[in-house]
């Protein structure tokens, strides 16, 4: 029998969503290793936090995830890459680089905009 999680659709501050961006690859391992015949109260915590971040994350359009996982996606913190960085990978000025973190960290905040709306925020 599966484990049945219930999304936590609260509203996260900008600092959570910036911490789970920066524990992306042990929310995975949290999702892929979890087992509810073994789960304690901590780790049905954990796992219920992972699947959030990723049901959050299936809010995003492809460019948006695509952005963020150049960003947040990497194997070692000597990797991470600056801003300048990825403006330089992704052909466009830093500022709309910026620009777009902001519309990502505000569709994340609340998981239950509207698709309209957060496209609307995203232009």
């Amino acid at each position: 029998m599966g484990y049945v999680v219930e999304v936590d659709k609260t509203n996260w501050t900008r600092q959570r969503i910036r911490n789970a961006f920066l524990n992306w690859h042990r929310l995975e391992e949290t999702v892929w290793t979890f087992n509810y015949a073994t789960a304690n109260e901590l780790t049905k915590g954990q796992y219920q936090h992972a699947k959030s971040f990723f049901y959050r994350l299936s809010k995003l359009s492809e460019s948006q995830l695509n952005l963020v996982s150049y960003l947040y996606y990497y194997s070692l913190p000597s990797e991470k890459p600056t801003v300048k960085d990825a403006a330089k990978h992704f052909g466009i000025k830093e500022s709309k680089i910026k620009s777009n973190l902001d519309t990502i960290y505000f569709v994340l905040r609340s998981p239950c905009l509207e698709p309209s709306y957060q496209l609307a925020a995203e232009k």
